[in-house]
């Protein structure tokens, strides 16, 4: 495991070809008039990368296999005639360690504004008749 690299920290281009980085020499050697370019060309690449891993995490949190109703074949989701919405909103059972979620969309609810979203209360069907 590594540091993080100290961000007040700056360091010459002459350190910059001192050091083992397979990566930034080549952008350095594709730039050879021209060192900062080099750098933000690696800190753009960096950057995209940064931004898919953020996507692809935003989509597995957003996966309707997430919905408790998705096991039991009961999840809107599965249905191929449903289109989703943009964001899926998600509304976890109250009930204490249940960790239950279900999409709005499955539970058929529809909120005027957030604020009606956060004072809802759900006891999902596992609890609802204890």
């Amino acid at each position: 495991m590594w540091d993080a690299p100290d961000e007040n920290e700056v360091i010459s281009s002459e350190e910059l070809f001192d050091l083992d980085n397979e990566v930034l020499l080549t952008a350095i050697e594709d730039h050879t008039n021209n060192y900062c370019s080099a750098l933000v060309d690696l800190a753009v690449t960096a950057s995209l990368e940064t931004d898919q891993e953020e996507a692809d995490e935003d989509d597995e949190e957003d996966s309707p296999t997430h919905c408790s109703f998705y096991k039991d074949k009961k999840c809107k989701y599965l249905d191929k005639a449903f289109k989703p919405p943009k964001n899926t909103r998600w509304i976890g059972c109250s009930y204490p360690s249940c960790n239950a979620w279900y999409d709005e969309q499955c539970l058929h609810l529809q909120f005027a504004t957030d604020k009606e979203r956060q004072d809802y209360t759900l006891i999902c069907p596992k609890h609802n008749n204890i």
